[in-house]
């Protein structure tokens, strides 16, 4: 699509907050989350990682009773659960987003350095030994399926689409027509607003036969305690959405637990700051979501509903 082709009106959009990274372990997390949505009356949909492998938590989701009452009872209220990967390796599913890499310049080197090792995890006969580890503690967990997919680190591949398909899943959510936002994150603040009109930003089907739904910036990782970057990151996340809905496309927040409570003041370059008392993510989701709200324009709905409308 063209900046030619985009209507100047505005229009009401369909808006879907999506989570990602909570695993086993992280049931305090997520009820922190979930209050912050039940007070807002925003449903959640929660890509979770089935694999924990960190030494200080290792195990699978099925192995938490505790996060398992949590996402039961969260479910009861119009919360989703989706699946996130296997155990949420930078490359397990693809190559990410190269500028995805300024996250960690450890990963960055293994790109070039490790390229032949990394390749054979995308063949389609790895990524159906992987998606099916990840299914059988899903199916140990909740007794089904999972249907929707978002892969780590927005890492994908023609091979990943097509295990997807060949085991079910009906849906996927990886691709980020707007990189504006991880770019000032990972500490690029002069970076120019930019949608890269060769990533749709409409729902689309994948020639493998399975739906893409694109996912939004993110506006919560690493956001430093500064008000003036703070407020820039809100201008940032409405701009954004102004232009989804000038397109008439459906939006899908991004965010991640440990973004949204984050102090705001790790790292060499802004640990000067002080601490954020209850997360610079969630001020900037809190207001955020307020002035998509009450513009009138956002219909904050769920995965399940979006996925029933566009098939």
């Amino acid at each position: 699509m063209t900046d030619a082709a985009v209507s100047t009106d505005l229009k009401t959009i369909p808006v879907v907050w999506t989570n990602d990274d909570i695993t086993f372990g992280k049931s305090a997390e997520l009820r922190r989350m979930l209050a912050f949505l039940d007070e807002r009356k925003i449903p959640g949909v929660f890509f979770l990682i089935p694999h924990n492998r960190s030494p200080d938590a290792c195990g699978d989701l099925d192995q938490d009773r505790e996060l398992l009452g949590v996402i039961a009872k969260a479910k009861e209220r119009g919360h989703e659960f989706h699946q996130h990967g296997y155990e949420h390796l930078p490359y397990e599913c693809g190559v990410p987003e190269l500028r995805m890499l300024d996250f960690s310049e450890e990963e960055r080197n293994r790109f070039d350095e490790e390229r032949d090792a990394l390749e054979e995890m995308h063949t389609f006969e790895s990524q159906i030994r992987t998606l099916e580890k990840g299914r059988a503690i899903w199916r140990r967990a909740f007794g089904e399926d999972p249907v929707g997919f978002r892969p780590p680190w927005g890492a994908y591949c023609g091979n990943l689409y097509k295990a997807l398909a060949a085991l079910g899943f009906a849906w996927t959510s990886d691709r980020i027509p707007c990189f504006t936002g991880w770019e000032w994150l990972s500490g690029n603040w002069d970076a120019p607003f930019h949608i890269r009109e060769k990533i749709s930003t409409a729902p689309y089907m994948l020639r493998q036969g399975l739906m893409q739904f694109p996912m939004a910036g993110d506006y919560e990782i690493k956001v430093p305690n500064d008000p003036e970057k703070i407020e820039r990151v809100i201008a940032l996340g409405m701009r954004e959405f102004d232009e989804f809905s000038r397109r008439g496309h459906p939006l899908l927040h991004c965010s991640h637990w440990h973004g949204l409570q984050s102090p705001g003041n790790r790292g060499p370059t802004i640990a000067h700051l002080p601490p954020h008392p209850t997360g610079t993510g969630y001020l900037v989701h809190d207001r955020l979501l307020a002035a998509q709200r009450a513009s009138g324009r956002a219909e904050f709905i769920g995965m399940k509903e979006l996925a029933t409308r566009y098939h």
